[in-house]
């Protein structure tokens, strides 16, 4: 038999979970807490982030809060060193932030500006998260990195083309 509380338990890892506000990322900080990793949660809106620590906290569990964008550099740069300096490393990161889709890119009213921003919310942005990220799982001898993508990155719906070519490109990133 498994004990499924010891397949679960990540008491001493530490957890990055972008977009962690609402949605697909509070539920992913929430979860990571409830098995034990010290969590913090990033968001956009450093207010969101700090209500979904707070209320971890308040349940019982480890967390922090901190505001990203994850279209700059310098912040992505911060939130992995705060992590750090916060709870001593990084063992799993979660790269939950994302934009775009909801069936309203026609290819022909879009422009360039757009899709060089949905790919860099969706692709470099969780691709220089590993790349700091990595170092730390490295070294703690423990590491999860955990994109979240769509089925759109499967499914074909002109209407989704960038948002689902830039979660289909996330998806190979994963697999190397």
């Amino acid at each position: 038999m498994y004990d499924i509380g010891k397949m679960f338990d990540l008491g001493g890892k530490v957890a990055v979970v972008t977009g962690g506000g609402d949605g697909i990322g509070r539920a992913s900080c929430e979860i990571l807490a409830s098995a034990g990793a010290s969590v913090v949660v990033s968001d956009l809106s450093p207010d969101k982030a700090k209500v979904v620590a707070d209320s971890i906290a308040a349940a019982g569990g480890k967390s922090a809060a901190v505001g990203c964008n994850v279209l700059e550099d310098a912040d992505l740069e911060h939130m992995i060193d705060f992590a750090a300096s916060t709870f001593g490393t990084v063992n799993i990161l979660v790269n939950n932030a994302g934009m775009g889709g909801g069936g309203r890119e026609n290819p022909f009213k879009i422009d360039r500006a757009y899709v060089e921003r949905i790919y860099a919310m969706n692709v470099f942005a969780p691709w220089q998260l590993c790349k700091l990220a990595a170092p730390h799982m490295q070294s703690s001898g423990y590491g999860s990195i955990i994109n979240i993508t769509s089925m759109s990155s499967v499914n074909n719906d002109p209407d989704m083309a960038i948002y689902g070519s830039s979660k289909a490109a996330l998806n190979h990133l994963a697999s190397n």
